[in-house]
């Protein structure tokens, strides 16, 4: 999995630090196609944000084609 830190005196909205972080994974082979992502509140315990936050992020994620969700199995790299 991959390491996110996020800046909160940045510019950019933390879910979009989250969202390029996972992009960033997934172009540098840290995140490969199939791979499962966290569950929400895991992932928002990880990266210390809200579970909105994430849902954010993954929104994003999903909308660009990076993830796909699928209900009641999770959220993996497109």
């Amino acid at each position: 999995m991959i390491n996110i830190k996020t800046d909160r005196d940045s510019d950019q909205p933390i879910y979009a630090q989250i969202r390029d972080a996972v992009i960033k994974a997934i172009k540098e082979g840290s995140l490969n196609p199939g791979d499962k992502l966290p569950a929400v509140a895991a992932f928002a315990k990880m990266a210390g944000v809200t579970h909105s936050t994430i849902r954010r992020a993954l929104k994003d994620l999903i909308a660009s084609g990076h993830v796909v969700s699928h209900v009641g199995r999770g959220t993996f790299v497109h």
